[in-house]
Parts: C-alpha cells; sequence; structure tokens
C-alpha cells in the first residue's frame, strides 16, 4: 500500500510540473507585453517635457531590455517547455517489473 501511494505522489508531481510547464510560459509572455507596453506610456509620458526627461529614458533603455530579456526567455520556455510539460502529462506511471 506504501508503494502505490509513493506512485501516486511521484504522478503527482509530474503532473503538475506539466502543468506548470504548459501555463507559465504564455503568462509570462502576455504579462511581459503588458508591462512592456505601460512602461512605454510611462516613459512616453515623463520625457515629453525636454531635456529634464534624459534620465527617464536611459532608465527606460535599461527596463525594456529587460522586459526584452523576460520575452525571450517566455518565448524559448513556449518552445521548450510546452512540448515536455505535454511529455509529462501524457506519460504515465512506470511500473517495475516488466
Amino acid at each position: 500500500m506504501c508503494v502505490s501511494r509513493l506512485y501516486s505522489e511521484k504522478f503527482m508531481k509530474r503532473k503538475s510540473l506539466g502543468i506548470a510547464l504548459i501555463v507559465t510560459p504564455p503568462v509570462l509572455l502576455f504579462g511581459t507585453i503588458v508591462l512592456y507596453a505601460i512602461a512605454t506610456f510611462v516613459v512616453g509620458a515623463l520625457t515629453a517635457g525636454g531635456t529634464e526627461g534624459e534620465g527617464w529614458a536611459r532608465t527606460a533603455q535599461l527596463v525594456n531590455t529587460l522586459l526584452g530579456l523576460s520575452g525571450l526567455l517566455s518565448v524559448f520556455g513556449i518552445l521548450i517547455g510546452i512540448p515536455v510539460g505535454i511529455i509529462l502529462l501524457v506519460t504515465g506511471e512506470k511500473k517495475s517489473g516488466s
């Protein structure tokens, strides 16, 4: 009875990891796109004043670079994580013996 519970716990870990690998990258990509739009709007409003916005423009470049890296990681996560997540969900418990 203890062995079947161990297999069940291992299967639930695989299932929850598979779901996380499928859901997380698209959510991260969506969040990155939304944050990029917000950051662009805010920096555009702050730098409209002229020379006082130079510091904000440099900060915006840093934020846009970080958001670009986040978007790149989420796209790689979509390309790699979704197939791996599907494999983890589809494969069942491996039984010992045969």
